[in-house]
């Protein structure tokens, strides 16, 4: 009988350590993903009652470490988040559809509106190719998820500009956004963002972004400052 097809012990043994790789990982997941969230909200209340009853007895001293652990808990939250986040793309699978760009365009007008109440927008959207083949859910998420770290170093008014163009066998869908100019300017201009780009490719809303685009096969280039510009490259089919 052939024993070629059969694994070897060094293969083998790389499965054993998989296995218990996996395994282990799916444990710490489970509690960290069910315990964190609640012991987080436990400690967000108490924060939120030594800061209301509290605060103003407080030394100096004492204040300023109140806010800088209100700083920290928002960061751990932060965290949870991406963890639950990370959860939901375990196992998801894609459910192509063809997508107009202009629903998707709309949909993100809404998106924005709603998650930042106080910015004021301007779009404009130049859909050379119309439509695109992807998964709703996940292109939509993904979208929020840059948006959700780039906007925060806008000021309060925004103009966001989406095209499309065919790259090779692939359909770029683009986005530029810069703040609008005031009186004193002479033009629109990009936001200044304090991170580089090490920085943007290390935060977990990008890190997310392009996760969500895996699924559909598709990618995230950046080109921008911070994110301020970037294209959503989607599989041409």
């Amino acid at each position: 009988m052939a024993t070629e097809n059969w694994p070897t012990p060094l293969l083998a043994e790389s499965l054993s350590l998989l296995m218990q790789s996996d395994r282990l990982m799916r444990g710490m997941h489970m509690v960290c993903s069910h315990d964190l969230p609640n012991q987080l909200v436990a400690l967000q209340s108490l924060l939120q009652m030594l800061h209301a009853e509290e605060y103003e007895r407080l030394s100096k001293d004492g204040r300023e470490y109140v806010e800088r652990m209100q700083n920290v808990m928002k960061r751990t939250s932060a965290l949870a988040r991406f963890l639950r986040e990370m959860d939901k793309l375990h196992g998801q699978a894609a459910k192509p559809e063809r997508l107009a760009l202009s629903m998707v365009a709309r949909e993100l007008q809404g998106l924005l509106k709603q998650q930042f109440p106080d910015m004021q927008f301007a779009f404009e959207w130049q859909w050379t190719i119309p439509s695109i083949t992807g998964d709703y859910r996940t292109f939509l998420q993904a979208l929020a998820e840059i948006l959700t770290w780039v906007l925060p170093s806008f000021g309060p008014e925004c103009q966001v500009v989406g095209r499309s163009e065919a790259r090779e066998n692939r359909v770029a869908v683009q986005i530029a956004l810069a703040s609008e100019p005031t009186a004193n300017d002479n033009g629109p201009h990009m936001a200044k963002r304090r991170f580089g780009s090490k920085a943007v490719e290390q935060s977990m809303e990008i890190v997310l972004a392009r996760e969500w685009l895996a699924v559909s096969e598709a990618a995230l280039e950046i080109t921008g400052d911070g994110g301020s510009r970037f294209a959503i490259l989607v599989p041409n089919k």
